[in-house]
């Protein structure tokens, strides 16, 4: 077995490692086919004979000026990698981070580092594909309403920064206050001089938690996006080609990842690429994947029908494990209460030895005073005829001869009670091999158990009530075991009241076709969760451990009545009480014959 679940795992993982270099040479061959027919083992630009001018066009985090003055930022890093990977010279027109379109003008620039593309400065610039993408959103004090979405940067309560892109390409629609910068648009809010703006949501969260301005919260995006990209001037088909190759280059090399991880966070930037080519090939990969996966299955449905008949037999050997398991707590159960009633027995003959020579002796005393009372009658009846009324005990003769005899049959009949209660005691905790299966009446064996828990039931409840069948069946048994059953039932059904007023009722009788005969036993109590009604005859299985419970009662007693051809049922529901059906197979006249 352990073997062949060896095998199992092996053969899992071949399938496994099978698929992941599938997946593997289908990514490689889709990224392949993306870049497939650029060459950049010889770059005809390496040897770029004059330096290229830019200008900036961005700020944070795209170009900025840090502490020391020197300019940093993500189109920084990107614009020195591609001067590496290109061996180009790119010279910075100046440090200033004005306005790129018309510096770019002023100076004559060949590249404007950080441009969005617009109609108007499509007519002047070439722009390599987009190396970041912007949404915007709408920025607002906290707790100001949604504004309409139809009326964008419309009044006073709006404000848009000058210098941003938002204004650049839809100015002419504004009719709103305007302000130099995104701090100084945010700042306005904060102090309540406006309530809305509108600036790309990376600009205005990074602003938001950089500045602290707690009363300023991103209010809703919108579905208005700018590409930034290189903007070279039209006429420099050369300087273009620099910089689109360049830009590949670092996305096949993995540094344009680094430099994008580097500076950029991807929940609000996302880099732009041919993803149509790209999904292409991706699709292509998706189909050698499924094929191939296909395939493998094919190949495994061989093996299906071993693995379903080796499940089968595993699930066989589970199953009978858990019986033979299930078979030794019980006969554990059966020991522990054995060895229980053993102690119980030797306890009880000496109670009853020491009972019983009292009481004996007290009956016999009983009878014999009752035979003296009996002859000396007459004589006080002659005297009170003739002396007329006298007393005894206190009482006058003719009340107390009235009284006389029944306090003696009582006085009798107690001290029996007496001795069969230790008969019954004594038998109830008799040796297994003490009692042989016999013919006995159901309702009998009722009447001895109930003469030992009568003072609990009076305990229990202030409604007890009971319905015995007439004329039953006799049942084949031994009467002490099934009156051990009996005694068990009517004590859990006791303990299960919660207080007096709770009823319990007790029934027996013949099943309508007379091959059975049932005791029920109905209580008000606390009743049986339905997690635990399944597992209430499980060996060991209380749910009174914390008041003494062993989970043994209900396991022998299942044990005994099942091995008498009978059943317990058990119907419940928490708080609603609980009904008990012991049945026992009806003795036929037939059944004698066969003994």
């Amino acid at each position: 077995m352990v073997m062949t679940k060896l095998r199992d795992v092996l053969f899992t993982r071949k399938i496994l490692f099978l698929v992941l270099l599938c997946i593997i040479a289908c990514i490689f061959f889709a990224i392949y086919k993306y870049y497939e027919g650029t060459d950049f083992s010889k770059n005809p630009y390496i040897f770029y004979e004059r330096s290229i001018t830019a200008r900036i066009g961005a700020y944070a985090p795209y170009a900025f000026m840090d502490k020391g003055g020197t300019l940093d930022g993500y189109v920084m890093d990107l614009t020195y990698a591609i001067s590496r990977v290109m061996g180009v010279r790119v010279v910075l027109l100046s440090r200033r981070l004005d306005s790129p379109t018309e510096l770019a003008k002023k100076h004559d620039a060949d590249v404007v580092l950080c441009m969005v593309k617009t109609p108007v400065t499509s007519k002047e610039y070439d722009f390599t594909a987009p190396y970041a993408t912007h949404t915007f959103s709408i920025f607002a004090r906290k707790g100001a309403p949604p504004p309409d979405m139809d009326y964008i940067a419309q009044g006073e309560a709006w404000v848009v920064n000058e210098d941003g892109v938002y204004h650049e390409l839809y100015g002419e629609r504004h009719d709103c206050p305007l302000s130099g910068t995104a701090e100084e648009a945010l700042h306005d809010i904060a102090q309540g001089r406006r309530m809305y703006t509108i600036m790309e949501t990376y600009i205005g969260k990074k602003l938001i938690e950089e500045q602290a301005l707690d009363n300023v919260a991103f209010l809703q995006e919108t579905n208005i996006s700018v590409e930034y990209a290189y903007a070279i001037r039209k006429g420099n088909p050369n300087i273009f080609d620099i910089f689109s190759n360049g830009l590949k280059y670092l996305h096949s090399s993995g540094q344009f990842n680094k430099i994008q991880h580097k500076w950029l966070e991807k929940r609000f930037l996302l880099t732009k690429r041919n993803l149509e080519q790209f999904f292409v090939y991706a699709a292509i990969a998706l189909t050698i994947i499924l094929l191939s996966a296909v395939a493998m299955l094919i190949w495994s449905h061989v093996l299906k029908e071993q693995v379903r008949r080796r499940t089968a037999e595993l699930k066989q050997e589970i199953n009978e494990r858990r019986k033979a398991e299930s078979r030794l707590r019980q006969s554990q159960a059966q020991l522990v209460q054995a060895d229980k009633m053993a102690a119980v027995g030797t306890l009880a003959s000496g109670i009853a030895h020491e009972i019983n020579n009292p009481n004996g002796l007290l009956l016999l005393n009983l009878v014999f005073i009752q035979d003296i009372l009996r002859d000396i009658r007459p004589y006080l009846d002659t005297h009170f005829e003739k002396e007329g009324n006298f007393m005894i005990a206190g009482m006058p003769w003719p009340q107390l001869r009235d009284t006389l005899d029944s306090m003696m049959e009582d006085s009798i009949q107690a001290s029996g009670h007496i001795r069969d209660i230790v008969d019954d005691l004594k038998e109830f905790v008799r040796k297994s091999g003490d009692s042989p299966s016999e013919l006995f009446q159901l309702n009998d064996a009722l009447e001895h158990s109930l003469r030992l828990v009568r003072n609990m039931i009076k305990k229990s409840t202030s409604r007890f009530q009971m319905r015995t069948g007439r004329d039953m069946p006799a049942v084949k048994g031994s009467p002490r075991k099934i009156g051990q059953v009996l005694i068990n039932l009517i004590i859990n059904a006791c303990q299960a009241l919660e207080h007096p007023a709770q009823g319990l009722l007790l029934e027996t009788g013949t099943s309508s076709d007379g091959r059975s005969v049932f005791f029920r036993l109905t209580d008000e109590g606390c009743g049986i969760s339905a997690e635990d009604l399944p597992c209430i005859c499980d060996p060991f299985f209380t749910t009174k451990r914390a008041h003494g419970g062993t989970g043994l009662g209900l396991s022998v007693s299942s044990s005994i009545v099942e091995g008498y051809g009978g059943s317990l049922s058990f119907i419940s529901e928490p708080g609603q009480g609980t009904t008990v059906t012991l049945t026992l197979p009806a003795h036929r006249p037939q059944d004698t014959r066969h003994d």
